[in-house]
């Protein structure tokens, strides 16, 4: 787990006992992002592990191809390179993934960035809307009603998940449905 396992033991949050059944052998094992070196092993394992399934026959990669992943930040760690890997594989055309295979990367950059701005943009035409007609307060409880009433839609209307999604408890969330009248 990327959980630190004792100190939620500490805060109650996890059984003591669970906690040494399964502490028999304890190592750390730092982030990706802060082992980059590894990043061409883990590839390279990867690549084999997934040939077959997605019927290829990559080889190997250029050093532009592990430079470029180097660059990441990988948040996501081991799965987030894998899914970068796996997808890089199935748009390769040869068998050495290449910098080109990975073109995608900067297309979801661009894509988001450009997103990001558009929302920015639309945004502060509706917050100087509101402003000038002096009701800034009936613009902050759009928001809110909007973003709970996406929430609610998007999870089905499955309060714990809606709940989880927005970081707040079910009860609050209750409260919130009825002064919105949102059910």
């Amino acid at each position: 787990t990327n959980k630190n396992l004792k100190k939620l033991v500490e805060k109650g949050k996890f059984r003591e006992d669970l906690y040494y059944r399964l502490n028999v052998i304890h190592f750390e094992l730092p982030p990706l992002r802060e082992r980059k070196e590894d990043i061409p092993y883990i590839v390279e394992c990867i690549i084999n592990k997934n040939n077959k399934k997605i019927n290829k026959n990559i080889k190997g990669f250029t050093k532009e191809y592990i430079n470029k992943l180097k660059e990441r930040k990988w948040k996501g760690n081991i799965r987030e390179l894998e899914n970068v890997v796996v997808r890089s594989m199935v748009f390769c055309r040869d068998s050495i993934l290449s910098l080109t295979d990975l073109n995608f990367l900067e297309e979801e950059k661009e894509t988001k960035e450009n997103l990001d701005n558009d929302f920015d943009r639309k945004l502060k035409e509706i917050i100087k809307t509101y402003v000038r007609n002096g009701n800034i307060k009936n613009f902050e409880e759009n928001i809110e009603k909007t973003i709970l009433k996406t929430v609610l839609e998007e999870t089905k209307y499955n309060l714990s998940k809606a709940a989880d999604i927005l970081g707040i408890n079910r009860g609050t969330l209750r409260k919130k449905i009825k002064q919105f009248n949102l059910i």
